[in-house]
């Protein structure tokens, strides 16, 4: 991505009872650091909060700023599933299969995104799958609309600690734990080898007074048993950022009780700041930061999107329009400019620019005749030309058909979808159907209900059902 020298991007986190704001300029390439700002919310409600995000624009000049809003790891589920596929596009309608399993909603009422640890050489795919309740980002996402503030993108705070902890170039063979503390809420990596291969979030005050540190090394402990479980791999060393009063002060409890070697980095660990940066102690001092620096300074390499699929069709529908509207001004201009060679006076220019205006919109009435005339001729086309019969749709079906799935049912429905359920070896095998039927001129929009596993005699088998939707 080619950024003028002029761009900023502005990355935002609201949580744990205050909006966190940190803004990047570009310099020769470079990404600079040019504003952290806090402000407490604790008590306010959305619209009161909108208005205070208003406030961080104006009073840090943020207007023109690419937004990115750092949603909190303790509103989201993450769960390490293995895969049996390595396209991406057969990993992405997987991972949405699967995420039912681990949420009480439906497909619509989530959120769903993953991000790829590693493709194995047999075929498969470790995934960490991201679930959020859609509601969750429905009301930071009105925030921002309140406050008249357009969103770039939602990514994870996680893949924001992740790419910090990547700035530092640490060459790590070894499971590393990567803690950052917060103000209302402490959150645990685990990376290796450039991997984020676990992540978890845990409630804990490190403002109240006392704090109970035992039930942190608590949780910690467990989160590493957890790891260890899983990956059969201890942990080899600790880091820990965020909160620097606290982190100073927990370096030998952690050391000590997870008998594990611990170090304290700074936020600002190899940060490069504008000169006219002004960074308040207090902020460093009582809050994280680490997450929002590697949002903003690494966006080019985000792999969680958490905008809701309808909402990203529908930008991608204005960006269409948009186009389409530059391409007429362009046009328009081209003509103008053609005008204002011949003409000598800017009073004639002016007037054929009221003349084109008028033609414009009496062409209105004619282009939407033109339409009608358009909608017309497609209509008689659809009804002369010849369609497909049935056996004509099953005999391509059973031509595309690879020797290892079997069909046991074909249902043509409403003469405009055709139902297909089968039986295959495995799941990768049925999830391979889905291309070879997108390439039949017959069919479009394939789509996979349900692929499930079975044992017969010892054998295991997967059940399938697909739905196609017949081309016109």
């Amino acid at each position: 991505m080619v950024f003028a020298k002029e761009k900023k991007i502005a990355t935002i986190d609201i949580s744990d009872d205050c909006i966190k704001v940190i803004a990047v300029s570009f310099n020769k390439g470079d990404r600079l650091l040019y504003v952290i700002d806090r402000d407490e919310i604790k008590g306010k409600k959305e619209k009161d909060i909108a208005k205070e995000v208003r406030a961080f624009v104006s009073k840090n000049k943020l207007a023109k700023a690419v937004f990115y809003l750092s949603f909190p790891r303790h509103l989201v589920t993450i769960r390490n599933i293995q895969l049996p596929a390595v396209n991406d596009g057969e990993v992405k309608n997987m991972a949405e299969l699967q995420a039912v399993k681990y949420l009480p909603y439906s497909k619509e009422d989530m959120v769903i995104s993953h991000k790829v640890i590693e493709k194995t050489k047999d075929g498969y795919t470790n995934i960490l799958l991201i679930l959020v309740p859609r509601k969750s980002i429905d009301k930071h996402m009105e925030i921002f609309k309140q406050a008249g503030i357009p969103i770039e993108q939602i990514t994870l705070n996680s893949e924001g600690l992740f790419n910090w902890y990547k700035a530092l170039k640490v060459d790590d063979q070894r499971p590393v734990a990567v803690i950052e503390l917060d103000r209302r809420h402490t959150q645990i990596q685990i990376i290796r080898d450039k991997k984020m291969l676990f992540s978890r979030s845990i409630s804990f005050d490190i403002t109240s007074s006392p704090r109970d540190e035992s039930a942190l090394i608590r949780e910690l402990r467990l989160s590493f048993d957890s790891f260890v479980k899983e990956f059969d791999q201890r942990i080899s060393r600790i880091v820990v950022t965020g909160a620097k009063n606290y982190a100073d002060s927990l370096r030998g409890v952690l050391s000590e009780s997870l008998q594990a070697k611990c170090e304290v980095l700074a936020q600002m660990q190899n940060i490069k700041l504008d000169d006219a940066t002004a960074v308040s102690s207090s902020f460093s001092n009582e809050s994280s930061f680490a997450s929002l620096l590697g949002v903003a300074l690494n966006t080019d390499n985000l792999e969680i999107d958490l905008l809701p699929s309808d909402v990203i069709d529908k930008r991608k529908e204005h960006v269409f329009k948009n186009e389409l509207i530059r391409t007429g001004i362009l046009l328009l201009a081209v003509l103008v400019a053609a005008f204002g060679t011949v003409e000598k006076k800017m009073r004639d220019k002016r007037s054929y620019l009221r003349k084109m205006d008028k033609m414009l919109k009496d062409m209105e009435p004619e282009v939407k005749r033109l339409i009608g005339y358009k909608e017309e001729i497609e209509l008689i086309q659809h009804q002369i030309s010849p369609q497909a019969s049935v056996l004509d749709i099953l005999r391509e079906i059973y031509s595309l058909l690879p020797a290892d799935i079997s069909l046991t049912l074909f249902e043509y429905e409403d003469e405009n979808r055709v139902l297909i359920r089968g039986t295959a070896d495995d799941l990768s095998t049925a999830f391979k159907l889905l291309p070879l039927l997108e390439e039949s001129p017959y069919l479009h929009n394939v789509k996979i209900n349900y692929a499930t596993k079975r044992v017969y005699k010892g054998q295991e088998f997967a059940d399938f059902e697909i739905l196609c939707e017949l081309s016109k």
